[in-house]
């Protein structure tokens, strides 16, 4: 019987191919971007990113390069640690732990990072 996180990672590969199939032709301009993903371990911009490394790795010719900050406030790195330093550069998920800070549209006066 497989595992949970095996399980898992069958559904989330079963679901980024049938969304690489849905979506191919509207993410094709994608190929050869750099592409700064926000929020990179949160539930939706994972699966963006699960997404673009399938699409890497068997459709484009020429790589996406991703950048992803998540200062990990409501996101699990777990869900894309996997692919963090990948060995093709162009193609690689970098994970930058980041602290925010606010700025008011107001006054322009900022808040302690969060």
């Amino acid at each position: 019987m497989p595992s949970a996180t095996a399980a898992a990672n069958q559904v989330i590969r079963a679901d980024v191919q049938a969304i690489s199939e849905e979506l191919g032709q509207v993410l094709a301009p994608l190929a050869g971007a750099t592409l700064l993903v926000t929020g990179g371990s949160g539930f939706l911009c994972s699966y963006l990113l699960e997404t673009i490394a399938w699409l890497n790795e068997t459709v484009w010719d020429d790589p996406c390069r991703v950048i992803s900050l998540d200062n990990l406030r409501t996101g699990a790195a777990s869900r894309v640690a996997h692919l963090a330093g990948r060995p093709d550069s162009a193609s690689s998920i970098t994970m930058f732990p980041s602290r925010s800070t606010w700025v008011s549209p107001c006054n322009g006066s900022s808040t302690a990072p969060v």
